[in-house]
C-alpha cells in the first residue's frame, strides 16, 4: 500500500506485471519501468519506494524523471461497440492545455501522441502527434481527425506523454461537437 497525490493505493506484483488500485477513483491502472519487465519497486515506507534490483530509493515528485530516465506517462481510453460499425471522424483529448513551464525551447509547446488499435489492443497502428499548446494558451483543443471506421469490439485508443510538463486529463471524447468555439 501506497499513497499518491495523497490518495491510497494498493499494488498487486505478479511475476510479469504490476497492478495498481487507486482506492478513491476505484480503478485499475499497469505501472511498470520503462527497459524492464515489470515495475521495478518492492516495497514503500516514509514517502519511498525501494529498487527491486539495487536498492537504491525513489519517490514520486515533479522532476519528471524516473530512475534517472525521462518518465513516460501512459493511458487508454475505451469505446465498446457492439453493434453496427461507427465513423470516428475526430477524438479530442480535454486536459490542462498551456501549463508548460518552458518559455522557450525543446518543451515550450509539449506534444502528446495517440494510437489507436480496432481489436482490444492486439494490434496498434502508428503513433500520431498532437501539440498540447504554448504557455498560457489554455483554450486549445488536442484533436485527431479522420480516424476510420470502428465495430465490435471497440475503439481503443493509447496516448502517452514524454514531455517534462505537468499533464491532467478531463476527458477523451468521440465526434464530439464543439458548438461556440
Amino acid at each position: 500500500v501506497f499513497k499518491l497525490n495523497g490518495d491510497d493505493c494498493l499494488a498487486i506484483s505478479l511475476p510479469s506485471r504490476t497492478w495498481i488500485f487507486h482506492r478513491r477513483s476505484e480503478l485499475w491502472s499497469e505501472f511498470v519501468t520503462i527497459g524492464k519487465p515489470n515495475w521495478g519497486v518492492q516495497c514503500y515506507a516514509q514517502n519511498r519506494f525501494g529498487s527491486s534490483e539495487d536498492g537504491s530509493l525513489f519517490e514520486f515528485n515533479s522532476d519528471f524523471l524516473d530512475d534517472g530516465n525521462q518518465l513516460e506517462r501512459r493511458f487508454r481510453a475505451w469505446l465498446p461497440l457492439t453493434s453496427e460499425n461507427v465513423i470516428i471522424h475526430d477524438i479530442t483529448l480535454r486536459t490542462n492545455p498551456g501549463k508548460t513551464l518552458f518559455i522557450t525551447g525543446a518543451y515550450s509547446n509539449p506534444s502528446i501522441e495517440m494510437r489507436l488499435s480496432r481489436n482490444g489492443g492486439n494490434t496498434w497502428g502508428a503513433w500520431r502527434t498532437r501539440k498540447l499548446g504554448f504557455i498560457g494558451n489554455y483554450r486549445k483543443w488536442t484533436k485527431w481527425n479522420s480516424n476510420g471506421i470502428f465495430g465490435y469490439p471497440g475503439l481503443l485508443a493509447e496516448f502517452r506523454i514524454t514531455d517534462p510538463v505537468s499533464f491532467r486529463v478531463s476527458s477523451v471524447l468521440a465526434n464530439e461537437e464543439r458548438g461556440g468555439l
